[in-house]
């Protein structure tokens, strides 16, 4: 009988060590296929591409990137469409951010690359002609490829006051604000981080870190935990027992990122308005949104929320999307360039400073009521 259980127990035993060293084996073989997975998961990740802004922009801890003062770069976008960077870091000529000239009404013009003027020159960016169409007007350049609306306000709360101006226009498009959570573009850049949280608009990312170099991989903040609590067998069955480790910066939806957006819109107005200064924020229309149907609708719906905002607040607000659709309703492709972003060309440039202009001459006071000259 002893010798019956004692058998017994060695097959038992064996049984319970085969049964070990298979979950062993598991686990070594689980291990080895992470790491594997890791490494394909690494070679997939994006490459940092090269931005054109990256020849005149130097690295800002606290913006992420901004402007060399001084830069000048010759046919930067092509023949006769030069780049002209000022002392202050503004794009234009370089006495343009100098003392405001006695009797000029100085608009500065706040925003992203369609601001700055991508792809066209100095004379042809939307604040120059501006500037052009009434010669009472000084309108300075404060555009920035590439910028969130967050970073457009941060940069207007760190360098806006010295401008000391009349009226501030801040031109966006709705990418300004998808960014808004990004960490990084897609040429390695980093940014600062926005969110909403008890009510309240905070940054965090900062100080930003420098851009991965071009050619290198782009891993986003937290990767790696990310990637451990989706591949990992043993923290996927923690998870049915415990709450997984989250990404505290989660992709969020597009309604949460209009929160955010208007949050920030709130500051800049209240920066504004401490500086006695009118805001006017300008919603302009990519070239897609004209174009496509789903695009198209989710500006109009984006529109609508900023609208109603700007009205609850007594900030002006202009919609572009109407003129640029009836000014070419069947070719709106004129008023942007055959590039990879669709920037505005000079046409398109031209027509936001016609109605920017003709909006503040009806909406800001102070603002000249001449015209002057059409720019050539």
């Amino acid at each position: 009988m002893a010798a019956s259980i004692g058998w017994k127990k060695r097959i038992l035993f064996s049984a319970l060590a085969t049964a070990l060293g298979l979950c062993l084996l598991e686990g070594a073989c689980s291990f080895a296929w992470l790491v594997a997975d890791y490494v394909r998961h690494r070679q997939s990740l994006p490459i940092a591409t090269q931005f054109k802004e990256e020849f005149h922009t130097v690295h800002d801890p606290e913006l992420g990137w901004a402007h060399v003062p001084g830069k000048q770069i010759g046919d930067f976008y092509g023949p006769g469409r030069h780049l002209t960077i000022n002392r202050d870091g503004l794009r234009g000529r370089e006495d343009d951010a100098d003392g405001k000239p006695p009797g000029r009404f100085r608009v500065l013009c706040l925003g992203d690359s369609f601001t700055l003027g991508y792809g066209v020159d100095d004379r042809a960016t939307y604040p120059a002609q501006l500037q052009a169409l009434r010669p009472q007007v000084q309108a300075l350049n404060m555009g920035q490829g590439g910028y969130s609306i967050g970073q457009c306000y941060l940069w207007y709360r760190r360098d806006g006051q010295k401008f000391n101006a009349d009226c501030v226009v801040f031109a966006l498009i709705l990418d300004d604000i998808w960014r808004l959570t990004h960490s990084r573009l897609i040429n390695g850049a980093a940014m600062p981080v926005f969110e909403q949280r008890d009510g309240r608009l905070r940054v965090s990312g900062q100080p930003v870190p420098k851009k991965v170099a071009t050619g290198r991989r782009i891993a986003e903040p937290g990767a790696l935990p990310r990637f451990l609590v989706e591949h990992s067998a043993l923290l996927r069955a923690l998870g049915c027992v415990i709450d997984p480790m989250k990404e505290k910066s989660a992709q969020r939806n597009r309604d949460d990122l209009v929160m955010v957006a208007l949050a920030v819109l709130r500051e800049l107005h209240r920066e504004a308005s401490a500086r006695q200064t009118p805001l006017v924020v300008v919603l302009m229309p990519e070239l897609r949104e004209l174009v496509d149907p789903t695009s198209a609708q989710t500006y109009r719906v984006v529109a609508r929320v900023l609208k109603g905002f700007c009205a609850s607040r007594g900030i002006a607000f202009l919609d572009l999307s109407d003129a640029l659709a009836q000014a070419a309703p069947t070719d709106p492709g004129r008023f942007y360039l055959p590039e990879h972003w669709h920037h505005f060309s000079e046409a398109g440039n031209r027509l936001v400073a016609e109605h920017v202009d003709a909006y503040l001459a009806s909406h800001v006071p102070g603002y000249p009521d001449s015209p002057g000259p059409h720019p050539d």
